[in-house]
């Protein structure tokens, strides 16, 4: 009971300001009462210097009455943060208090099903600076808190708001879940550098023609989106499928299409000039997609090329709605 118990912070080196800002809370707020081992800083119980940093490591976790570990981004290597949760945690070591302070919507497979501290979330921090100040069984070997301040008092309340401030100020970007929708389908289709060198040296009059040939057949789809998949009645077909494919399952729904539309014509055209590196033209040949009555016009909006490999056409379906005689399409353009 007289004894400082040690928590120890595990984190990425490149963490080490969430690390500072959850360190300095904790020596501040104990008054000292704590004991942090954190290996980034020189202002806090680290490795001694002439001594095998692995040996300092174990020897701490093993003495750790509490662990903490920061995660941030699930792309980052975890490897040696999961290293030293295995030897705080091994069952032959005292008990350690073990707790995720995640930056991002994962965590580790080690902590499922495990309550975890959400490092963005305001209730998530009170409630653990509650448990930090507060609990009586926070850290091993004690029968009151570390504290006197009283439970979600006015005090730890305050507390907890400065921490959270604290930690938003360093949180890395990223990890957190965006929603999207797409505004136009989006497709992208990829061509050999042997047919784009058939489109470049295709005689000028043959062009066309060899182009209408070509890319529908040759032509994969390397990419697209769920609204491009309802646009050719197929919402999850397979990447690197022939472009043909979805040209087919266009037309044969004919019951209520317009299979007489050059859609298919005007991309290829567009699709030839991207691939001799001029700027495609704007066509707006219009198509009538397969799960509504819309009407869309394919452009390619960006050429990317891999040299000797291939290209690749990022194409998007932009809409256009008719007129009731359903021969102008209506192009947006503000009322005088």
């Amino acid at each position: 009971m007289d004894e400082k118990p040690l928590l120890f912070i595990s984190h990425k080196h490149e963490n080490r300001a969430i690390a500072d800002a959850l360190r300095q809370f904790i020596e501040t707020s104990t008054a000292g009462s704590v004991e942090v081992f954190q290996s980034s800083s020189e202002q806090a119980s680290g490795p001694r210097p002439g001594f095998s940093l692995n040996q300092e490591l174990k020897n701490a976790l093993w003495h750790a009455s509490a662990f903490i570990l920061i995660y941030t981004l699930p792309d980052r290597d975890w490897s040696y943060c999961m290293y030293e949760y295995g030897v705080a945690n091994n069952p032959n070591s005292p008990d350690t208090r073990m707790i995720l302070m995640r930056c991002c919507e994962a965590a580790p497979a080690l902590f499922a099903g495990q309550v975890s501290v959400n490092a963005r979330n305001r209730e998530d921090i009170e409630k653990f600076v509650n448990e930090l100040l507060t609990a009586s069984d926070f850290f091993r070997g004690r029968d009151k808190p570390i504290t006197q301040h009283q439970r979600k008092g006015r005090t730890v309340t305050s507390l907890s708001e400065k921490l959270w401030t604290e930690l938003q100020s360093c949180m890395p970007s990223g990890g957190v879940r965006s929603e999207e929708w797409p505004a136009y389908p989006f497709l992208q289709l990829q061509l050999d550098i042997a047919h784009i060198d058939t489109l470049r040296n295709a005689p000028a009059a043959d062009r066309p023609r060899i182009a209408s040939e070509l890319i529908p057949r040759e032509a994969i789809v390397s990419d697209y989106d769920k609204v491009a998949g309802r646009l050719f009645n197929s919402p999850a077909f397979d990447k690197g499928i022939k472009f043909e494919c979805l040209i087919q399952w266009w037309t044969e729904k004919n019951d209520k299409r317009d299979t007489q539309s050059k859609w298919v014509e005007s991309l290829s055209r567009q699709i030839t000039d991207g691939a001799r590196w001029q700027f495609p033209p704007l066509l707006w040949e219009l198509m009538q997609g397969i799960d509504d009555d819309r009407w869309y016009a394919p452009i390619v909006t960006r050429v990317r090329r891999v040299p000797d490999q291939y290209y690749q056409f990022d194409v998007y379906f932009f809409r256009f709605e008719l007129e009731s005689d359903e021969k102008h399409a209506v192009m947006g353009i503000p009322a005088g």
